[in-house]
């Protein structure tokens, strides 16, 4: 983990164990369920080990960004600590490997990725309405990718589990509502995708709405 995302990583801690510490001081009253849905931009650094670029052969193009959706639900213990699930989707991840040589295209990937996280979301007041929040969780991700080159074609699915961290602000534009933005940090530990080859870590930025049942 490099220094930026363990920074990150602490933040969110950090918040994540202040919430705690507020939500001691917080209503019970203010416990219940809650659902949203929000959209953004992920990316990620594309490589590829079946390309021999020690050799120069060929070359290997990604899209390393792209938009996202998600819905939510989440369930809220106290004022300051709850728990949530994602559906999280991400946009579609091309990559084109072409023969240096020649320039012709030896084979084209396209993946559709979606993923489930489970998550402790803390949050620190700074304000009656605006505050910092922090997460912790685990994910899920599955993803199917179809691959075509010359004489053949094919298509595979991979999954993975891993963990993320995020950190982000809230704000309360009504006891209903709320206004949330975030960025967030996957890391798949293990599974197919730990191996293939459009999997290194991911980023994910993005803006929620969501409504409160109380």
């Amino acid at each position: 983990m490099d220094r930026r995302s363990t920074a990150a990583a602490t933040i969110a801690l950090l918040l994540c164990a202040s919430a705690a510490r507020a939500a001691d001081q917080g209503s019970l009253a203010d416990k219940g369920w809650y659902i949203g849905a929000g959209a953004g931009r992920f990316h990620f650094h594309g490589f590829d080990d079946s390309c021999s670029t020690s050799s120069n052969t060929c070359s290997v193009s990604f899209t390393e960004s792209g938009n996202t959706e998600k819905v939510l639900v989440g369930y809220q213990f106290v004022r300051y600590v709850a728990i949530e699930l994602d559906h999280v989707w991400l946009g579609k991840i091309t990559r084109t490997e072409t023969d240096n040589s020649s320039g012709a295209v030896r084979r084209s990937a396209t993946s559709k990725t979606r993923g489930y996280t489970f998550d402790v979301v803390g949050t620190l007041p700074i304000g009656s309405r605006l505050g910092f929040q922090g997460r912790f969780g685990t994910s899920y991700w599955h993803s199917q990718t179809s691959e075509t080159g010359p004489g053949f074609a094919n298509s595979d699915v991979d999954y993975g589990f891993g963990y993320q961290f995020g950190v982000g602000v809230k704000y309360d534009l009504h006891k209903n509502w709320v206004l949330r933005a975030e960025i967030r940090k996957f890391t798949v530990a293990s599974g197919d995708l730990v191996t293939a080859t459009m999997w290194p870590p991911l980023y994910l930025a993005s803006a929620s709405v969501v409504f409160r049942f109380r």
